[in-house]
């Protein structure tokens, strides 16, 4: 992936707007493509503010525009902004992982991981796990498995020690966490590191929780 990103970049582009294009969607602002035919490049105008705020990187042939595979996305999610979330895609632009910046340090602390029924067409059911680190210290210590578990790590040494599978609990965390409070631990139970899910992902059960990528993808140092 990072090895076509950088091939690709380094390749002159040619520019068109492609608003004149036939089957045009209102909102593209331009695509760039290399001569050989394959587009490498797209940008974007979400929010119709007359500037990209989307930038994808694509697989298809202009002529085929409906044939396109997104293999990765930068996207600023509030107009002036930086951007604030990277996705990366598997074939037939099913979504592997999105890493997110959600207070616009800069620092994407968030990850989040699809399952199996991440396709284009599918709203509900395709989030895994999400990965955060709630502190700006190093690495992650928040694992999320939606309405299932969640694990944290509250000695800092990497690996959780505490958890709940209550959903009661698991979806008012959530929801602190989501509005950037702090996630507290009081009626979380200790967890014996063999049973952890983050750490040993083989005992996640077969299903909407396991992740196309098992292992961790975060950027945060």
């Amino acid at each position: 992936m990072l090895l076509f990103l950088l091939s690709a970049c380094r390749s002159p582009f040619e520019t068109i707007d492609f608003s004149a294009a036939s089957r045009a969607e209102p909102n593209v602002h331009s695509f760039r493509y290399k001569k050989t035919g394959k587009i490498v490049f797209v940008e974007i105008d979400e929010h119709r503010s007359g500037q990209a705020d989307t930038w994808q990187w694509v697989s298809t042939d202009p002529k085929r525009s409906d044939k396109s595979n997104i293999l990765y996305r930068e996207q600023i999610s509030k107009p002036g902004n930086a951007v604030d979330t990277k996705s990366y895609y598997g074939p037939n632009n099913f979504r592997i992982v999105d890493l997110l910046d959600t207070n616009g340090d800069g620092v994407f602390e968030t990850s989040i991981y699809y399952n199996w029924n991440a396709a284009p067409q599918v709203l509900t059911g395709t989030i895994a796990r999400i990965e955060s680190n709630l502190d700006g210290k190093q690495g992650v210590n928040l694992w999320i498995y939606p309405m299932v578990r969640m694990e944290i790590d509250t000695d800092e040494d990497g690996k959780p020690d505490r958890f709940t599978e209550n959903e009661e609990l698991i979806a008012e965390e959530y929801s602190k966490f989501v509005k950037g409070r702090r996630v507290s631990t009081t009626n979380f139970r200790n967890l014996n590191p063999d049973g952890s899910w983050a750490l040993h992902p083989f005992l996640i059960p077969e299903g909407k929780n396991r992740g196309v990528v098992s292992g961790s993808f975060s950027l945060f140092p």
